[in-house]
């Protein structure tokens, strides 16, 4: 026992107890009726927190795997927490929030994520570069991802078709997505390996796979709790707050889901490895928008709220303005601080026009 143990840092054990105790308050909280503003709050940092387990994990199992197993653990458990969250807010009815999360992880992690990266990493190495080859091919299907969701939304918005004809139009959409990214991730596969580079893992032993598996399934399982919380108290929050859905749904819930994931892009940035931290921004993205998206599309029936692949205007703008300025800022398989500034300014007119949305609806 002492063995295993000696193989996690102390201030991940630390961090670990901190984050089930802070889970344990906001249940604790939630099931006393505390003000749903202050459980959210708390329900959404022990949410980080479980998302930094889920993706610690996650990094201890692939230590112990072939660089392109550990892509692949990556690509399964990457977005878990942001899944878990939005299939409970699909199934309290909230397929708004569940919809706008989805564009928001999408426009974070093409924006927010890689502008912070490229800003930070720019400012202490100068021009960084990374693989132009892996960029211009997440650029084409990022952009083949905007014309997907598109599809259904000038449908819902041109066609005056009944609900049911956009829900098999959104089907159709998903599955697509679904057979593209499993191309995508064969054509990875069939690829030449990369360098086995892991200077971002812990520097201590690696975890045993019994230990990694186990704080995988705690997380995994506090997420499926939290989120229950921290959903239920999203709209009551909101009102009390004077905050619209839009913000929560594009901004709010994709950072609380992310956030760690983000971090880890920016340290690799910071130690001027652009080619991890490119892949973990684009990689995730792809990720939401092909299978993530998909996912919820097919599942949400079962959840007794059908979610079709429409997206408000203000999202689609965001959608199609991330995959243009990906595709862009990517060509040259080149870095600056400056384009990263340029990402953050996006970002942050998005989070402005959300956060300034009238409390009333989405629409």
């Amino acid at each position: 026992m002492i063995s295993i143990f000696n193989r996690i840092a102390p201030w991940q054990i630390a961090a670990m107890a901190l984050t089930i105790a802070v889970s344990v308050i906001a249940v604790v909280i939630n099931t006393l009726g505390v003000t749903p503003t202050v459980v959210f709050g708390v329900a959404a940092i022990a949410t980080i927190g479980l998302a930094w387990m889920v993706g610690l994990s996650t990094e201890q199992l692939a230590a112990t795997s072939g660089p392109k197993a550990s892509a692949l653990l990556n690509a399964a458990f990457g977005n878990i927490a942001e899944l878990v969250l939005v299939l409970i807010a699909v199934s309290k009815g909230l397929t708004d929030v569940a919809i706008a999360s989805i564009a928001g992880s999408v426009i974070g992690n093409a924006l927010f994520v890689l502008g912070a990266a490229f800003l930070l990493g720019g400012l202490r190495h100068g021009v960084q570069r990374f693989s132009r080859d892996i960029a211009s091919l997440n650029s084409v299907l990022l952009i083949v991802a905007v014309l997907g969701v598109g599809i259904p939304t000038a449908f819902a918005a041109l066609s005056g078709a009944p609900e049911s004809s956009l829900m098999r139009l959104s089907d159709v959409v998903a599955v697509l997505f679904l057979v593209l990214y499993g191309a995508y991730l064969y054509s990875f596969l069939r690829s030449e390996d990369q360098p086995d580079d892991l200077g971002h893992m812990p520097k201590l032993m690696p975890w045993s796979r019994m230990v990694a598996i186990a704080v995988l399934l705690i997380a995994g399982i506090g997420v499926g709790i939290l989120g229950e919380v921290l959903v239920g108290s999203l709209e009551p929050a909101a009102d009390s707050l004077g905050i619209s859905p839009v913000f929560m749904g594009l901004i709010a819930i994709p950072v609380i889901g992310n956030l760690a994931e983000h971090l880890v892009a920016v340290q690799l940035a910071l130690r001027n490895r652009m080619d991890f931290a490119v892949n973990i921004a684009m990689g995730s993205t792809l990720q939401v928008v092909m299978f993530l998206a998909p996912v919820i599309v097919l599942v949400s029936p079962l959840l007794g709220h059908g979610v079709p692949l429409v997206f408000t205007p203000l999202e689609i703008i965001a959608l199609a303005g991330g995959a243009i300025v990906i595709g862009i800022v990517g060509s040259d398989g080149e870095s600056t601080w400056v384009e990263g500034a340029a990402l953050l300014a996006v970002y942050l007119m998005v989070a402005s026009a959300a956060f300034l949305w009238p409390a009333t609806g989405m629409t």
